[in-house]
């Protein structure tokens, strides 16, 4: 079930103004806009919990269809969110692409949110980080011994808890 809204129009009829129609500008949609604002952010929620496809089928259940495009669009848009710092910090690999390439995955373990992705799994990036973000109490880890040296050096002070996979 789609709304549609339409505003009244004003005419002009002194032929020096510059602009002949005007319409009435409402507060909660913005210029130009093809959906309200509050339908927005509420895309925006379902969008950055389930991502493109699983969000854009969720979302017109209740009436609100709309594309996987048009959902990353928006999360695309969006500002960026200042990220807490974690108090447990989780440090894994991470595959970019299946046995190619991979990476770092820094997770806020109480959250269960990931926070960041470091390029390669070298210690000195992770020590580079963890020497930017000061405060880190508790690291989870595998026993990698670059993840090791890297937590080591970066945050002598928190307590590390490797996984039991050798």
């Amino acid at each position: 079930m789609t709304a549609y809204l339409q505003l009244q129009r004003f005419f002009c009829d002194f032929t020096v103004c510059s602009q002949r129609i005007f319409t009435i500008q409402l507060s909660s949609v913005s210029r130009y806009a093809r959906q309200t604002e509050r339908r927005q952010d509420q895309l925006v929620f379902i969008a950055s919990q389930l991502g493109g496809r699983a969000a854009a089928k969720l979302a017109s259940m209740p009436g609100m269809p709309t594309s996987r495009d048009v959902l990353l669009r928006l999360l695309m848009k969006q500002k960026d969110i200042a990220v807490e710092l974690p108090k447990v910090l989780g440090v894994d690999n991470w595959s970019i692409k299946k046995e190619t390439t991979y990476t770092t995955i820094l997770v806020d373990i109480e959250k269960q949110r990931p926070i960041e992705l470091l390029l390669g799994r070298e210690g000195e990036t992770l020590s580079g980080w963890l020497k930017q973000h000061p405060g880190i109490k508790v690291i989870t880890r595998d026993r990698a011994s670059s993840y090791t040296e890297g937590a080591t050096r970066g945050a002598h002070h928190a307590i590390q808890v490797a996984d039991r996979w050798l």
